[in-house]
């Protein structure tokens, strides 16, 4: 197969998201085998990622680990929380709302999205076989049930 061929079979079909950079600073100043540890380590960080339809999960290798006991229990993903009230766009708040989602192993108070208050956003840990969830019911201070939703971020195909 000529190299034309083989390189046709590998091109980019559909759109692509840049969806991290490396600083300069940082890439240039480290050692070659650094360099490759601190990408190998955003790539995973930075999962799951979305191919094809499919859901492409990364995780460091574990040494002397067969195939048959390789075993995937938990997914991290990124949520987002919409129809937020505004006097309730806490992390307070929104821990307490997201739990029904999944452990949360991080909340990102800080990303254009979620300073915009457009909705909130947070990393969980979601159990791979068990369903997504919509959203959530929380009282407001009054005692009266608000409806927030959720978004599952690079998780394509979901049905609810």
């Amino acid at each position: 197969m000529s190299d034309s061929k083989f390189n046709n079979m590998w091109a980019l079909t559909g759109t692509s998201k840049e969806i991290f950079k490396l600083k300069e600073e940082e890439f240039s100043s480290s050692s070659s085998s650094s360099r490759i540890q601190m990408i190998r380590d955003i790539i995973v960080a930075n999962g799951p990622y979305n191919v094809n339809g499919a859901l492409l999960l990364l995780d460091r290798r574990t040494p002397n680990l067969s195939l048959q006991d390789f075993n995937i229990t938990h997914v991290n993903l990124w949520v987002q929380i919409h129809n937020i009230p505004l006097e309730y766009f806490n992390e307070k708040y929104i821990r307490n709302v997201i739990q029904v989602a999944g452990e949360i192993i991080t909340y990102d108070g800080n990303s254009e999205e979620v300073r915009g208050m457009h909705f909130a956003r947070a990393k969980t840990i979601v159990a791979r076989n068990s369903p997504l969830v919509a959203g959530s019911f929380s009282k407001t201070n009054e005692g009266f049930p608000r409806w927030v939703s959720f978004r599952y971020e690079r998780v394509f195909r979901v049905c609810y």
